[in-house]
């Protein structure tokens, strides 16, 4: 017999207890009042987005998503995002992340992105590079992209 029909035979005018008519058709009392909730729209969107970005951006880290996402204007917490993201305990997204210093820049296209000719790699790169530089959040830059620190800096002198 099912679960769901097990729960069916529940009756509030039965002789026995809710509990224990549970225990005899072995269920948990919780199921009978648990009703699963939509996701709310805006879910549905900060999920949508985070999508799109893994797609461009897989080594970015959990600290570094929430800050892209607060840039777009869904300031989250990092317990909300990691369960939008199904992440159940704390770690980085990616493997990647546990590389050398110097696999953290320009390496990371070329393995994640192999190329067949000298020509598709510097136009792979050359995107690359104005991406790192243009949009990539840094973390030792307070989440900010260089290109924006260096028109701060150049606007202050």
């Amino acid at each position: 017999m099912s679960k769901e029909e097990r729960k069916r035979m529940v009756s509030k005018e039965e002789k026995l207890s809710i509990r224990q008519q549970c225990v005899l058709l072995g269920l948990c009392r919780t199921s009978l009042y648990y009703t699963e909730s939509e996701e709310t729209a805006e879910n549905l969107e900060i999920m949508r987005l985070l999508d799109r970005q893994y797609a461009i951006t897989p080594f970015y880290g959990q600290r570094r998503l929430q800050a892209w996402l607060a840039e777009k204007g869904y300031p989250v917490n990092i317990k909300r995002l990691r369960r939008l993201m199904g992440l159940v305990r704390w770690r980085t997204l990616f493997p990647e992340h546990r590389t050398t210093v110097a696999d953290k820049k320009a390496y990371k296209y070329p393995y994640l992105n192999p190329c067949e000719t000298g020509d598709e790699l510097w136009r792979g790169l050359d995107g690359y590079f104005r991406f790192y530089n243009g949009e990539r959040l840094h973390q030792s830059l307070g989440y900010k992209t260089p290109a924006s620190r260096y028109l701060l800096q150049k606007e202050a002198a």
